[in-house]
């Protein structure tokens, strides 16, 4: 689980830095990214599944992730990237769909198996879209 706990550290680690946050975006985006390119998806939900100590760590690392999600966010409305009207109630809700609609379906984790254009591509939909709302004010 080394994977999901160095993914953390980078993140808290990117919060924390100064800079341009646009920067911050692609590079949190190259975080969020890289791991689908290295991992079995499959391998490691099977795992998950299999395991109630690792779903436990899993479920762990999810609440933190959403966490540092909300903060991230949060960042971007302090760097009027994004919209500032968006609630972190919101978000919370969104994640927690997302996460649950990735958990339970073998199908698209297929589909991300390997492919993180493709879960890049994800994630910028949802930062495009604060980006956007933002700017039609």
């Amino acid at each position: 689980m080394n994977m999901l706990d160095e993914s953390i550290a980078k993140i808290k680690e990117l919060i924390e830095k100064e800079g341009d946050f646009f920067a911050k975006i692609e590079q949190y985006i190259q975080i969020r990214t890289w791991y689908y390119g290295q991992y079995s998806l499959r391998s490691f939900f099977e795992a998950v599944e299999s395991d109630p100590e690792l779903r436990n760590y899993f479920d762990h690392y999810n609440t933190a992730n959403k966490e540092l999600f909300i903060k991230f966010i949060a960042a971007g409305k302090r760097s009027a990237v994004f919209a500032q009207d968006v609630s972190d109630t919101a978000i919370g809700i969104y994640l927690d769909m997302i996460q649950s609609y990735f958990l339970h379906n073998k199908k698209i984790r297929n589909q991300l198996e390997h492919n993180p254009e493709l879960v890049r591509q994800l994630n910028m939909l949802f930062l495009d879209g604060l980006i956007r709302q933002k700017n039609r004010k």
